[in-house]
């Protein structure tokens, strides 16, 4: 017999080897390069993604903001508009020149009866009271400088009248 045709055979046997090494086996630079462009790609979109949100959000309060200011401008429109219309001379010229109204010449007085008993026309508790008038800065003046002037006069000269 020859050596050359003796074949031995061995049961066979699964290969046992751990899964990991599978894996990092199958690694190539390629793959590995791949994966690397693929993972910065996706975090560039997300980066892309956050400033775009944040420029519309920009966009979005300019926006807001020029709409506030027309509507601070309108507002201020309006009011010039409410002080122009409620002016006493103008209200008197429209009503003389376009209505045709003219001025009493004779007031009518009617006379009230008095109330009856219980009625009671005062003020209610939650009005303010008419505040203080203030005294003009003239007067102010006109009373310190004639503060001096009674003090160094002999006593009884103020209220006469020349004698």
């Amino acid at each position: 017999m020859a050596t050359t045709e003796l074949r031995v055979r061995f049961a066979a046997r699964p290969r046992r080897s751990a899964p990991n090494v599978e894996f990092i086996q199958s690694l190539r630079p390629a793959r590995l390069l791949l994966a690397a462009l693929i993972g910065a790609f996706v975090l560039a979109l997300l980066y892309i993604l956050q400033i775009q949100t944040l420029v519309q959000m920009g966009t979005q309060i300019t926006r807001l903001e020029n709409d506030l200011a027309s509507k601070l401008i309108r507002q201020e429109a309006l009011r010039v508009e409410l002080a122009v219309l409620h002016d006493l001379a103008s209200i008197e010229r429209r009503a003389l020149l376009d209505l045709d109204m003219v001025t009493a010449d004779i007031q009518n007085v009617v006379p009230v009866p008095d109330l009856p008993d219980g009625i009671d026309l005062s003020d209610t508790p939650w009005i303010e009271p008419a505040p203080p008038t203030d005294i003009h800065w003239l007067q102010r003046i006109l009373t310190r400088l004639a503060e001096p002037a009674a003090r160094n006069a002999p006593p009884g000269a103020i209220g006469r009248s020349g004698a």
